[in-house]
């Protein structure tokens, strides 16, 4: 189901923790300590933290700063987590000095994490078959469960493209495109480079998702991750914005969006904690869906047409999937059909220069 449907319930400890965030944001709005003090006494609580707490310290601190800064991307289980966090803070400022009055670190927080931790299975009893583990209390990305990473090669029309895949909760999500390669990198090297250094940083922070950016690397946009290795994670360059309809720091910024609501399973099709999806998250959409066209472009044609259609319906401005179309139509001689969805794209969507002028071209053969 895409949001071009009926909306589902994200689920009730999605649905608690939203709440938990609105009612410390609303009376964050009306007067109470303000976020320099809840950030102040969050550094405070650090000190009698546990070592693990400690570690995740800096990206707990992320996730708050968002809380008071960009509320509305947190995802769901990062509002269980601000929601826990702004619990155990409101009472630390509520009793007065916090740095004297003998805290104990992050109570709510530390039940939270626990609460998500996968559970051991029970031991088995004689002559019968093992129960499997019981899962946990609540669902938090990369403590719950870790995510998976592959990479493989796509071929669109005969043209090669890298890919990254990403599994978690019994979910797949492509996460990265690879359409251009460099001296010494084809696309397949390139994709997986990417995969590895997902692995790595998620040995490394658990909550790596939240702690994604964009910046600027050498000029050119990228997408950033705490205690990802030389700090960078992937490159938005112009051939890849081009596939995503938008520029290399739109595409960056769609990334990040794209891979937090990805990974957080409680988020139905991963769009987000938003009631009414916004432009942004119906070109995310649509270009989930026109990915997984591209998958079966080559296996599959009817199928890959149904889901570029269905991406044009998330979003009719999106010029790919009407060139997906057109390609395919091509490939199956269907005249036609192809004349009147490159129509349809030149009414409808926001081309570039390049984009244009092939429609022009193939339709005035």
């Amino acid at each position: 189901m895409t949001w071009t449907s009926v909306l589902r319930p994200v689920g009730i400890f999605c649905a608690l923790g939203a709440m938990l965030c609105a009612g410390w944001a609303e009376g964050f709005q009306q007067g109470e300590p303000d976020a320099k003090a809840y950030l102040a006494a969050f550094d405070e609580s650090i000190k009698t933290a546990s070592d693990e707490e400690k570690e995740l310290a800096p990206t707990l601190r992320t996730i708050l700063v968002r809380f008071f800064e960009d509320n509305g991307s947190l995802t769901p289980s990062e509002r269980m987590i601000a929601g826990s966090l702004m619990q155990d803070l409101k009472a630390m400022l509520g009793q007065g000095d916090i740095v004297s009055r003998g805290n104990n670190g992050l109570p709510s927080f530390r039940k939270l994490r626990s609460d998500a931790k996968p559970q051991p299975a029970p031991a088995p009893k004689p002559n019968t078959t093992p129960a499997p583990a019981p899962k946990p209390k609540k669902f938090i990305p990369g403590i719950s469960e870790q995510a998976k990473f592959t990479s493989a090669v796509v071929k669109i029309n005969g043209s090669p493209v890298g890919v990254v895949d990403m599994s978690i909760a019994g979910k797949k999500q492509r996460v990265v495109e690879i359409h251009s390669a460099l001296p010494g990198y084809p696309v397949d090297k390139r994709a997986r480079i990417v995969a590895e250094r997902l692995v790595e940083l998620q040995k490394k922070d658990p909550l790596w998702w939240s702690t994604l950016g964009v910046y600027q690397v050498r000029g050119e946009y990228a997408v950033n991750a705490r205690k990802a290795e030389n700090g960078l994670l992937v490159t938005a360059d112009a051939s890849w914005a081009e596939q995503w309809g938008t520029t290399p720091q739109g595409l960056a910024k769609m990334l990040v969006k794209n891979i937090r609501t990805a990974i957080d399973p409680k988020v139905d099709d991963g769009i987000g904690a938003r009631d009414i999806p916004t432009a942004e998250d119906l070109r995310i959409e649509a270009v989930r869906l026109r990915m997984e066209g591209d998958s079966l472009f080559d296996t599959s044609p009817q199928s890959a047409e149904e889901l570029y259609r269905k991406a044009l319906k998330a979003d009719p401005t999106y010029a790919v999937p009407y060139l997906r179309i057109a390609d395919l139509c091509q490939n199956q001689k269907r005249v036609e059909d192809e004349r009147a969805v490159l129509t349809e794209a030149l009414q409808k969507a926001q081309l570039t220069d390049k984009q244009r002028q092939e429609i022009a071209d193939r339709i005035g053969r």
